[in-house]
């Protein structure tokens, strides 16, 4: 995935983040930052501390190590939602994924587009299995997550420090290999 860029389908395409500026700019890292603040899910994605980190920390987050960063467009190169991929394992076949979406699309491109972008990332990285972790208070992202593929494992009692408390987490896992064509 040498150039950061793929057409999904006519409907949707994506960028990621690489080491250089030949996927996602910063200017482009930025934008997606300022859009989760614009949408108003900020505090809701950043659940685990006080405010949205700041341009250079989100930049770094997006480019480091170990991480696998993604934007996904609709035909018309307007930003539907970010996702990313982190933790990845020794083999490199299980990550941990988590998703934003832009009050920019609607919730049936967030679907479509979302499992296109699954898709493609299970046909082209070494990632297999995509492991979720949602605090079970997120039941709008349980919604995506399930209509996207993820299959709930577990309850996790107490899992995530969520908004300012303890909350239980839902355990999903998808099997990117189920979407393909």
């Amino acid at each position: 995935m040498p150039l950061g860029f793929s057409r999904l389908s006519s409907e949707f395409y994506c960028r990621w983040a690489t080491k250089d500026d030949s996927g996602l700019d910063d200017d482009s890292l930025v934008f997606a930052l300022e859009l989760i603040r614009w949408s108003g899910y900020g505090r809701v994605l950043f659940y685990d501390r006080e405010d949205c980190p700041e341009p250079a920390e989100w930049i770094a987050f997006c480019r480091a190590e170990n991480k696998l960063f993604f934007m996904l467009y609709d035909g018309d190169c307007v930003p539907v939602s970010a996702v990313w991929f982190e933790k990845l394992t020794n083999t490199g076949r299980q990550a941990f994924a988590h998703f934003c979406t832009f009050r920019t699309g609607c919730y049936d491109q967030f679907v479509r587009g979302g499992r296109a972008l699954l898709r493609f990332v299970g046909e082209n990285t070494p990632v297999r299995q995509a492991i979720g972790v949602t605090p079970a208070c997120f039941r709008h992202a349980l919604k995506i997550a399930r209509d996207l593929g993820f299959v709930k494992a577990a309850r996790l009692e107490k899992a995530v420090w969520c908004l300012g408390k303890e909350r239980d987490a839902i355990l999903t896992i998808h099997n990117l290999l189920d979407l393909r064509g």
